[in-house]
This record gives C-alpha cells, sequence and structure tokens, in this order.
C-alpha cells in the first residue's frame, strides 16, 4: 500500500485542493476515482477527469479506467 497525494482543480474559480488517498499498485484507475470522489463528498462533480501531469503539464489524459495505478505517476483532477 502507498499514500499518493491527488489534486483535485475544480472547473469553477474555486482553488485547488490536495487529497491524501490509500492505494494499491495493483489497483486500478477507477478506484483512485471513486477514493477521490469519496473524499469530495457530497460536492462532487458528476463527470470527473483525470489527467497524468508531469512537470507542471498535462502528460495524457487517462481515458482507459481499468489501467492500473502503477502506470500512472502523478495525477490531477478536473471536471
Amino acid at each position: 500500500m502507498f499514500i499518493s497525494g491527488v489534486t483535485f482543480v475544480p472547473a469553477s474559480s474555486k482553488n485547488p485542493i490536495r487529497y491524501l488517498v490509500t492505494l494499491n499498485k495493483q489497483d486500478k484507475v477507477i478506484k483512485l476515482k471513486e477514493q477521490l470522489i469519496n473524499c469530495i463528498g457530497q460536492d462532487a462533480p458528476k463527470n470527473i477527469a483525470l489527467a497524468e501531469v508531469l512537470d507542471s503539464h498535462i502528460a495524457r489524459i487517462l481515458v482507459s479506467w481499468n489501467c492500473f495505478i502503477v502506470k500512472v505517476r502523478c495525477c490531477i483532477y478536473m471536471h
């Protein structure tokens, strides 16, 4: 198990919020999305996109929720 920091960036003008989630390297991205939604709570948006961020730039948008966490380096969430 490892603890990962994820940053949620709302589409509104609100400031980004950093959350800590606990995952296994064998977990899939969908589990990361579910944990983020649980952290956000009732204010969680209906549509969340997941992107991998490297050096402050979006490297790729993760469209496959079935890929393993071990393949994702740094995440930022937007809606």
